[in-house]
C-alpha cells in the first residue's frame, strides 16, 4: 500500500546516500594522493612516506559498508513481505556443511545438495562499483549472512565469510589445459574451507565437471576432517562409505581415491563472498567475490624453484590464512591480487523460464563487464605460472589492454603492495640515459624519486569534465601564439578574479615534464645533426665559390664560410642548452626564434651581395672593351 511505498522510497534514498558516501571517500583519497605527489615533485622535502603512515592510521578510504548494507537488506525484505521479518522453520540439522544462514529472527543450516547441476554467468565489477552493485541487488534479493560455527576465529567479526580453495593438478597441468581448451568433462578438483583454517575442523573435497555449453556444470563434494587430508591425497586414507554413498547418488562415474595420488597442490584462492538469495528458493542466486587473491601452493614441484612453502607433513602453507592482503608474500611472485570483484549469476530455472527482469537491467547498467568462461583456477595458473604453461585463457588479452584503467581503481594496502611493472623498464632506461649523459641536478633527482613512488590512482581525474570544456581546451592548444594571447585577454576579462583570503598567497603554477624518455634525448641529437648538415652544405658551397678564381667568388666564399661557422657554433650551443634543460626537467620554452631568424637574414644578405657583385662586374665589362677598341 501507500505507507510501504513511502517507506521503500526512504530506504532507496538511504541506499543512494551510501553510494554517494563511498564515491566521496574514494575521491578524497585520490585527492590526497594527488596533493602529496605535487608537493614531493616541486619541493625539497619528501612528504609521502610520513603521510602514508598517517593515512593508514586513519583509513577512511576502506570503510566497511557491509553492516549498513545488511541492515538495508533486512529493511528491503521486510517491505517486500508486507512488514513481515525473515522467519523460517528450522529443518532437521544436516552434518554436511559447517555454515549457517542467519537473520535477525533466526538461523537456518544451509544444506546444499552433494550433487547438483546449474548454469552460471560471471561478470567483472570494478572496485569503485562494488557498493553500488550490492545496493542494486539487495533491492531484489536479500543478503545471505554466513556465520562460522566457531565465533572466536579471525573471521568472526565479519558477517561475510572468507572462502579458501586449494586447487589440485598433475605435474603436466592436464586439468588446466583441459579447462582452457573447454574440453567436455573438464574437471577441477579442489580442497575448500570457510573462514580461518585454525577454527575449522572440516574441509571439503570438491570436483566440478564441465558439461556442454548449454548444460552448465556438475558438482559433487564430500567433507573430510582436515587431519586426514594429507593421508587421503597420498592414498593412505580411504573413504569407502563416503565414496559408496556418492556412487549411489551421483550419475557421474566416481573419482577413485587412487587418482588423487597423481594430483599435487598447485595454487590457492582466497576471497570474501557476499551471497544474495531468497531464503528457501535456490532458483536465482547471486554471489559477489571481493578481495580475490591468487597464491602459489606448490612446494619443490619444479627443479629450478627451491622455495619451501610448507614443511614435511603439512598439506597447506602455514604462513597464509585469512590475513588479507597477505603483505608477507611477494607480489607477482608468490601472490597476485586480482583487480576486479567477480559477480556470478547462478540460475536453476525450469526449461523455458526467463531470468528476472532486474538481472537484465543490471547487465545493461554498465556497472558490470561480462567475463564469459572465467575461472579463478585458470587465471591463477596463467598468472602465477606464466612461463610454465603453453596455453593462456583468452580473457588475459582484454585484461592487459585495460590494465591501466583497472589499476586506477585500486586503493588501499592491496595496491600499495603491487609493483608498477609496466613502467619499471622504461624508467630504468631513462635513468640510465640520464647517468650516461652526465646525471642531472638535484631537482631532477627529486623528481625521479617522486615519480618512483607514483600510483595509478593519482593520475585519475577527481571529477569528470564536460565535453564542452574539453573541446575548448583542445581548441586553445591548436591556436597560434598570437591568437592565444588575444583570446586569453578576453577570457581573463570575462572571468572574475580570484581573491585569496588575507595572508594567503596564490601558489605559483609549475608545469614540468613528468618523466624524461630516451626519445627526448634522441630528438635533441637529431636537431643538432640537422644544423651540422646545414652548416656543412654551406661550407661546401663557400669552398666552391672560393675556388672560382675571380674576386667576386672569393668574397662570396668568405661570407658563406662565416655563415657556416656561425651555424655550427649556434647548433652546438643550442644542443648543450637544451640538454641541460632536459636533465633539469625545465618547464621551457624549448623553441628558438632568434637564432633561425638571424641565420635566415645572414643568408639573404649573402645571396643579395653575391648577386649584386656579379651584376656589377657584368655591367662594367662591356665598357672596358669599348675603350680598348
Amino acid at each position: 500500500d501507500t505507507s510501504y511505498s513511502d517507506i521503500q522510497d526512504e530506504i532507496n534514498k538511504c541506499a543512494d546516500e551510501i553510494n554517494a558516501l563511498a564515491k566521496y571517500t574514494r575521491i578524497n583519497y585520490t585527492g590526497f594522493l594527488k596533493m602529496v605527489k605535487k608537493h614531493d615533485r616541486h619541493t625539497n622535502y619528501i612528504l609521502r612516506p610520513m603521510f602514508m603512515v598517517r593515512l593508514n592510521q586513519c583509513p577512511f578510504w576502506k570503510q566497511d559498508y557491509d553492516p549498513l548494507l545488511n541492515k538495508l537488506s533486512e529493511l528491503f525484505y521486510a517491505v517486500r513481505q508486507g512488514g513481515r521479518r525473515m522467519s523460517f522453520a528450522q529443518p532437521p540439522p544436516v552434518d554436511t556443511l559447517a555454515l549457517s544462514l542467519g537473520t535477525s529472527a533466526g538461523k537456518i543450516p544451509i544444506t546444499p545438495s552433494e550433487h547438483f547441476q546449474r548454469t552460471s554467468v560471471k561478470y567483472f565489477v570494478r572496485p569503485q562499483n562494488v557498493v553500488e552493485v550490492k545496493t542494486f541487488i539487495l533491492r531484489h534479493l536479500p543478503v545471505l549472512i554466513y556465520n562460522a560455527q566457531s565465533a572466536s576465529g579471525k573471521d568472526a567479526g565479519s558477517r561475510d565469510p572468507s572462502i579458501t580453495s586449494i586447487y589440485l593438478d598433475n605435474t603436466s597441468l592436464e586439468l588446466y589445459n583441459n579447462k582452457v581448451e573447454r574440453a567436455v568433462n573438464a574437471e577441477v578438483v579442489r580442497i575448500r574451507w570457510y573462514g580461518s583454517l585454525a577454527d575449522t575442523d572440516k574441509v571439503y573435497i570438491e570436483r566440478k565437471i564441465q558439461q556442454e555449453e548449454d548444460r552448465g556444470e556438475l558438482k559433487d563434494r564430500f567433507s573430510l576432517k582436515k587431519k586426514y587430508v594429507e593421508r587421503f591425497l597420498k592414498g593412505e586414507y580411504h573413504l569407502e562409505k563416503t565414496i559408496n554413498s556418492m556412487k549411489e547418488d551421483s550419475s557421474i562415474p566416481p573419482q577413485e581415491t587412487a587418482e588423487f595420488e597423481q594430483l599435487v597442490k598447485m595454487c590457492r584462492t582466497y576471497y570474501v563472498r557476499t551471497a544474495f538469495q531468497m531464503p528457501g528458493d535456490s532458483r536465482v542466486r547471486v554471489s559477489l567475490d571481493t578481495e580475490l587473491s591468487l597464491i602459489r601452493e606448490d612446494n619443490h614441484l619444479f627443479p629450478d624453484d627451491t622455495t619451501e612453502r610448507r614443511g614435511e607433513g603439512e598439506w597447506c602453507r602455514p604462513d597464509v590464512d585469512v590475513d588479507y592482503p597477505f603483505s608477507n608474500l611477494k607480489e607477482n611472485e608468490e601472490i597476485v591480487h586480482f583487480p576486479y570483484a567477480v559477480l556470478e549469476l547462478k540460475l536453476n530455472l525450469s526449461p523455458g523460464q526467463e531470468p528476472p527482469r532486474w538481472m537484465q537491467d543490471l547487465i545493461q547498467s554498465g556497472l558490470i563487464e561480462e567475463a564469459p568462461q572465467f575461472s579463478k583456477y585458470v587465471h591463477a595458473i596463467a598468472t602465477l605460472f606464466e612461463t610454465r604453461v603453453s596455453l593462456l585463457p583468452f580473457w588475459l588479452a582484454s585484461m592487459d589492454k585495460d590494465a591501466d584503467d583497472i589499476d586506477r581503481t585500486l586503493t588501499g594496502s592491496a595496491y600499495l603492495a603491487k609493483a608498477d611493472k609496466k613502467q619499471k623498464r622504461s624508467r630504468q632506461i631513462a635513468i640510465e640515459m640520464d647517468r650516461s649523459r652526465g646525471g642531472g641536478s638535484s631537482q631532477a633527482k627529486r623528481t625521479r624519486e617522486a615519480e618512483s613512488q607514483d600510483q595509478a590512482t593519482e593520475t585519475t581525474p577527481l571529477l569528470a569534465s564536460s565535453s564542452k570544456s574539453n573541446g575548448r581546451r583542445n581548441n586553445r592548444k591548436n591556436e597560434p601564439s598570437f591568437f592565444k594571447s588575444v583570446t586569453g585577454t578576453f577570457r581573463r576579462r570575462r572571468s572574475s578574479p580570484f581573491l585569496p583570503p588575507p595572508g594567503v598567497k596564490v601558489p605559483k603554477k609549475v608545469v614540468g615534464i613528468n618523466k624524461v624518455e630516451p626519445k627526448v634525448y634522441l630528438a635533441n641529437e637529431r636537431t643538432f645533426f640537422a644544423w651540422m648538415s646545414f652548416a656543412g652544405l654551406l661550407f661546401s658551397f663557400s669552398v666552391a665559390l672560393f675556388n672560382a678564381g675571380d674576386i667576386v667568388g672569393r668574397i662570396s666564399g668568405i661570407i658563406y664560410t662565416l655563415v657556416s661557422i656561425s651555424v655550427m657554433i649556434y647548433g652546438l650551443g643550442l644542443y648543450r642548452r637544451r640538454r641541460q634543460m632536459i636533465l633539469e626537467k625545465h618547464p621551457g620554452p624549448y623553441d628558438e626564434l632568434t637564432g633561425p631568424t638571424i641565420i635566415c637574414i645572414a643568408l639573404f644578405f649573402a645571396v643579395l651581395l653575391n648577386a649584386y657583385l656579379k651584376a656589377s662586374v657584368k655591367i662594367k665589362k662591356p665598357h672596358v672593351n669599348m675603350d680598348l677598341l
